[in-house]
């Protein structure tokens, strides 16, 4: 397998886009909690496929580490 010298720094990078990604959740979630009902906020379908991408990510990253 050609990536598996770099299994150890591919999955800390994969960990690491999950964290920032989660941090980013939570601030539309918290942007979301605290805004008015007339203005632009990030709406509930784009926070839902920010979760459902972080848990297909996280899924992966567990496949990766468990089976590669």
């Amino acid at each position: 397998m050609a990536a598996l010298p770099y299994r150890v720094a591919l999955l800390a990078i994969g960990a690491l886009c999950l964290l920032a990604g989660a941090a980013l959740l939570v601030r539309q979630q918290a942007a979301a909690a605290r805004c008015a009902s007339d203005a632009a906020c990030t709406s509930r379908v784009t926070r839902l496929i920010t979760l459902a991408g972080l848990l297909i990510g996280a899924i992966l990253l567990w496949l990766g580490y468990v089976y590669v």
